[in-house]
């Protein structure tokens, strides 16, 4: 048996399925209000996001200017990019469990932590 140790990563031989993302009180508020997208446990803008993909050759090339809501919607579903509302049906579809809360720092600003937790 080989063993591998590797620094600074968290890792189990479970079948189970985590997700943990971290944010600030405003970029809550911007992902509920459906201005962010949930990318690789991340919140980004949809320009960030395109940036993001144009980089990554191998989703090929899409044309974004020319996509409609729905296309969009359909390319986001396909590449686990989620918006509040497709994240909680995506978790909700899963069966997982999700947990969220919150803290404020000694230096006063909220911070938002949030994701699901199951087998998969």
């Amino acid at each position: 048996m080989k063993r591998t140790i590797r620094c600074g990563v968290f890792e189990t031989n479970s079948s189970s399925v985590h997700s943990l993302t971290m944010c600030t009180d405003k970029e809550w508020e911007a992902w509920n209000n459906g201005e962010l997208y949930l990318y690789n446990e991340s919140l980004i803008t949809k320009e960030e996001l395109i940036a993001t993909i144009k980089e990554k050759s191998w989703w090929g090339s899409f044309d974004f200017d020319k996509m409609t809501d729905e296309e969009w919607k359909e390319f986001c579903d396909d590449h686990w990019i989620y918006t509040k509302k497709s994240w909680e049906k995506h978790v909700e579809d899963g069966y997982y469990e999700t947990f969220s809360g919150r803290c404020t720092t000694p230096g006063g600003e909220t911070i938002h932590a949030f994701g699901y937790y199951g087998h998969s």
